[in-house]
């Protein structure tokens, strides 16, 4: 059986066992002969470094090995980037550059792909760090900087007393300082007027100091009144007016001087009539108010 391959003795790749001369007979090839995992041309596998992979200079020609092998570097390979790696040999996919967006960062200057992008805004204002202006930037504050671009808590304001308590009737939302002048309503019938500036004050709801808040006091006004109205025949009966007790929280001084004289009114109408009920309920009326 023919067997083909080199048969001359002196040839580097001499086949002792060739029967027949391909003409493959060469002489030494110097070079890197680091094929990883790779069956050569002669079925060899040389992985001189024991990775499982070809040498980043292999060559497939070379029959002795130079000691000139150099493993593959996967890295970024572009000088643009900020993880350019000067001793990488093969390109990978992790380059990363600056987004044309950000105007203040920079690169930090390594070529060993250890590289990064430096932040050079720190609190994302747009403003670089370098041009960053300190200062009060509170336009009410008395030592204003309207150059200022980040506040770093310097403002000085003006210092106004008045009453600090928001439960207070002369609360002033503008005070920064206690006045020590604080007035309350202290008891049911007082109310605050609703200012907060500093100039409400306390309303009094209990006129005559009885002890029965005028909004109460107003409701027995109107009951005395419809029980009087509704005992007398009235020729005119518009004249018993329909008054509710909203109405008179609304506007008591008017609404009281109405129902008084209404009173009064339908009172004197009855007293031509000589009516027994009329004189009892004005005598009732007259035994709890008085107008």
């Amino acid at each position: 059986m023919s067997s083909p391959g080199c048969m001359d003795e002196t040839a580097f790749n001499y086949n002792p066992n060739a029967t027949t001369d391909n003409g493959s007979c060469s002489g030494p090839i110097y070079g890197c002969i680091d094929n990883g995992n790779m069956t050569n041309g002669m079925g060899e596998i040389n992985d001189l470094d024991g990775d499982g992979l070809p040498a980043f200079n292999y060559d497939p020609l070379a029959n002795i090995n130079d000691s000139s092998c150099v493993p593959i570097i996967e890295a970024c390979l572009d000088n643009n980037a900020c993880n350019y790696n000067v001793a990488g040999n093969t390109s990978d996919t992790s380059c990363v550059f600056l987004p044309d967006t950000n105007l203040c960062s920079y690169y930090s200057g390594e070529i060993d792909g250890s590289g990064t992008i430096v932040n050079n805004d720190d609190d994302g204002d747009g403003i670089c760090n370098n041009d960053e202006v300190l200062g009060c930037t509170n336009p009410t504050a008395l030592n204003y900087n309207p150059n200022a671009t980040d506040n770093n808590g310097s403002c000085v304001f003006a210092q106004f007393q008045g009453c600090i308590d928001s439960f207070a009737c002369n609360f002033d939302s503008n005070a920064t300082q206690t006045n020590n002048n604080c007035v309350y309503a202290d008891n049911e019938c007082e109310i605050c007027s609703g200012e907060i500036d500093g100039t409400g004050i306390v309303i009094d709801n209990d006129q005559d100091n009885d002890g029965v808040c005028d909004a109460n006091e107003i409701s027995n006004y109107l009951d005395v009144y419809y029980r009087i109205c509704q005992s007398l025949t009235l020729k005119v009966p518009e004249r018993c007016l329909t008054v509710s007790f909203e109405d008179i929280v609304k506007a008591p001084e008017y609404l009281v001087g109405q129902v008084s004289e209404l009173i009064g009114r339908a009172l004197n109408v009855k007293y031509s009539e000589q009516d027994n009920a009329s004189l009892e309920y004005e005598s009732l009326f007259r035994t709890q108010y008085t107008w």
